[in-house]
């Protein structure tokens, strides 16, 4: 599992790890349009930022898919 460059990130609805050198932790993220708003872009899953915040004052630069579950 290798972090990639942001752009290559799916943006069909699949929750994905974000990552940016200043958060301090990465984020579980994905992409969709605020109902509200109509803005399109990254957000933030845990809710501790709007998509508007993610965007402007710290984009996600790298992301990886979300690792497998343990097997049952």
């Amino acid at each position: 599992m290798e972090w990639q460059n942001i752009s290559t990130a799916p943006k069909d609805g699949t929750p994905i790890y974000a990552w940016s050198e200043e958060w301090d932790r990465p984020a579980l993220i994905i992409w969709r349009v605020n109902p509200r708003s109509k803005v399109e872009g990254w957000n933030d899953m845990d809710e501790q930022d709007t998509e508007e915040e993610l965007q402007k004052l710290s984009p996600p630069t790298h992301w990886v898919f979300l690792p497998q579950s343990p097997a049952k």
